[in-house]
């Protein structure tokens, strides 16, 4: 009798631990973490001085949508693709005076995210190609939609010329060590 009482108490405390920590592995959980992250980061960070503040967020941001494009399905993490541009805005330190001509782009900078994320989870994930080459792939994408776009603006004068360089090589810099950071975490865990 004692045994069976034994078990059934180990038994009971395993099953209410491993509920527990089920509900910290949630899906629902890590992409609201996620979401928060791509949300908050630009906020919170933008107040750095000692380091450029676009390359850290641009990072952090990056490495969040390309974890999220390994893990999740899309429509799953578009609050993921469109929050941290509302974060960007909202923060109004990470690109200084030029903020405000986010408003302008913030429609192609969340198509940039998709692109990036879609690239990464179709080749990498659907087609089990390389992730680090489609990383590159993705990363080249998203700055290249966000130049070409960004040109057509200073055209038609309705962004400055300055947003060209956080609008463009920045933005391949930032896609690159997030991409690659999501995927170091992705290799070891």
């Amino acid at each position: 009798m004692h045994k069976l009482l034994r078990k059934y108490k180990y038994q009971f405390l395993y099953k209410d631990t491993n509920s527990y920590f089920k509900f910290f592995k949630s899906e629902k959980i890590d992409l609201l973490f996620m979401a928060c992250i791509a949300f908050f980061v630009p906020i919170f960070f933008s107040k750095i001085t000692f380091f450029p503040n676009q390359l850290l967020i641009g990072t952090v941001v990056n490495a969040a949508l390309a974890y999220c494009a390994l893990n999740y399905e899309y429509k799953k993490i578009l609050p993921v693709i469109l929050l941290p541009a509302f974060g960007t805005m909202i923060s109004g330190i990470v690109f200084g005076p030029l903020s405000i001509y986010l408003i302008y782009l913030m429609p192609f900078i969340w198509a940039s995210n998709f692109l990036f994320v879609y690239i990464i989870r179709t080749f990498k994930v659907l087609k089990s190609k390389n992730y680090f080459l489609t990383v590159f792939l993705g990363g080249t994408a998203k700055s290249a939609l966000l130049f070409v776009v960004t040109i057509l603006f200073v055209t038609f004068s309705i962004v400055p010329q300055a947003m060209l360089l956080p609008m463009s090589l920045i933005q391949l810099i930032t896609a690159l060590s997030g991409g690659f950071l999501a995927g170091v975490y992705y290799i070891v865990k």
